[in-house]
């Protein structure tokens, strides 16, 4: 194994950041980068967003990229790091999962350092991004299988003052949905790793 995860710029660098956030190499894949934007405006809030968790959900990615021409202009304090793509082996093959390993990178939260590149990708984040995160917000669509309209959606969450702060949230973007989905699979998702760590 490579060295440790890292980023290539300083998180707390006033103003404006763009650099990336390395992912190291392994048996399975040599080592990448995700291009990562970060807009530090001081004291406040710190927000991660994240698109590109599942490769044939290209709103994400579009919508984090609309975000990075946007925020300039918007944001008044805190900071806002912008990951447009998490999962880009996914994302270049069209696909839900990585095709090197045939994992999906939203159920293998909080990763392996020393496991296979989706893994090391969700370790990456969760050892190097997680930490300088109030908030997260992971950007999905239903893909080209469903047609489905804008909406917030969260799992339950057992701490009822995150679950509280997470439903404001969520009514903050008055879209035409909010959904709170129970499900079973929801080991090693990246909103549950991220809600048990009281984001």
């Amino acid at each position: 194994m490579n060295e440790a995860p890292h980023l290539t710029f300083d998180l707390d660098a006033h103003g404006v950041s763009r650099g990336h956030l390395v992912v190291p190499g392994g048996a399975d894949h040599e080592e990448f980068s995700l291009p990562v934007f970060s807009l530090n405006k001081g004291d406040g809030p710190r927000l991660l967003i994240t698109g590109g968790n599942h490769g044939n959900e290209m709103e994400g990615p579009l919508v984090a990229r609309r975000l990075i021409e946007w925020l300039p202009q918007a944001q008044t304090s805190g900071r806002i790091i912008v990951l447009p793509v998490l999962n880009p082996l996914a994302v270049q093959a069209w696909s839900r999962n990585t095709p090197l390993d045939g994992l999906n990178l939203n159920r293998v939260f909080p990763g392996r350092a020393d496991g296979s590149v989706t893994e090391r990708i969700a370790d990456a984040v969760s050892r190097v991004l997680l930490p300088n995160a109030d908030i997260v917000f992971d950007l999905h669509s239903f893909g080209p299988t469903w047609d489905f309209p804008p909406a917030v959606i969260t799992h339950p969450i057992a701490d009822a003052d995150l679950m509280a702060k997470t439903l404001a949230m969520a009514a903050a973007f008055k879209l035409p949905v909010t959904l709170l989905w129970q499900h079973d699979d929801t080991a090693g998702m990246f909103d549950s790793w991220a809600h048990s760590l009281g984001k």
